[in-house]
């Protein structure tokens, strides 16, 4: 079964890869600038960088020894700075192809040895072995909840005993009525999808849709109570949708 989160992001990773990870104009592929980059892989580091602070003060570990997944990896913005920053293994997982072989050039151009992308089906997370740290931010967003909960469980299970898991999933918004119906109509509706696109590009056919998907906390905590005794939460806010990073060490 496809869904149209495997069609669009597919989309975004071969025509726009950037704007794909971050929804801002800037990052558009006709509007983008040397700056604009810069600004784009800054801010995966500042989130390294903060991952750093949480691990370290949650549990007084240190990055500087795991082997890290990080799902949804996109165009490398989080691995390329998580290699960096780890003598051990980094894994960048996606279902875009496009968004992939951006991540390999990548990290060719840093001389980066320690670092490999992969791309996969979208449900079945392949097999890759366990790891210390599992990462995931402003994916699990995107991915329908009827295929979600189950990626989120699998990523679960590829984190060791000992090791961490670290994904940020959105459970509600406080995004004006209008908006967000119009917005929601573009996700679901196809025909609402394309007349937009008439009115704003001249063309009757539908255009890819981040679509935002909120998922339960208390289902959640449901889900890591199998993995964990207790479960750090970070609020995150990104223009409206509401939700946590969900931090915690895989004891069983």
């Amino acid at each position: 079964m496809k869904f149209k989160s495997f069609q669009d992001w597919n989309t975004y990773g071969d025509s726009d890869p950037f704007f794909g990870v971050l929804s801002s104009e800037k990052f558009k592929v006709q509007n983008l600038t040397e700056k604009a980059l810069e600004e784009f892989y800054s801010s995966g580091v500042e989130y390294v960088d903060e991952t750093i602070e949480r691990i370290s003060t949650c549990f007084d570990a240190s990055l500087s020894e795991l082997d890290i997944l990080d799902f949804g990896c996109g165009v490398g913005r989080l691995a390329v700075p998580f290699a960096k920053r780890t003598s051990k293994e980094v894994i960048g997982l996606d279902i875009s192809e496009g968004m992939v072989n951006q991540a390999k050039i990548l990290s060719q151009k840093q001389k980066l040895d320690n670092i490999n992308f992969i791309a996969y089906s979208g449900l079945q997370i392949p097999e890759i072995g366990q790891f210390d740290l599992v990462n995931s931010y402003i994916v699990i967003q995107h991915i329908e909840k009827q295929i979600g909960f189950d990626l989120i469980d699998q990523l679960c299970q590829k984190a060791k005993i000992g090791g961490y898991v670290q994904l940020q999933i959105p459970f509600g918004h406080n995004i004006q009525f209008w908006t967000y119906l119009k917005f929601s109509m573009k996700v679901h509706s196809g025909f609402y999808n394309k007349l937009t696109n008439l009115i704003k590009h001249g063309k009757f056919q539908r255009e890819p849709v981040m679509q935002m998907n909120y998922y339960k906390e208390e289902k959640l905590r449901v889900l890591f109570s199998k993995y964990a005794d207790k479960v750090h939460t970070f609020p995150t806010d990104h223009g409206g949708h509401l939700g946590n990073i969900y931090l915690f060490q895989r004891v069983r």
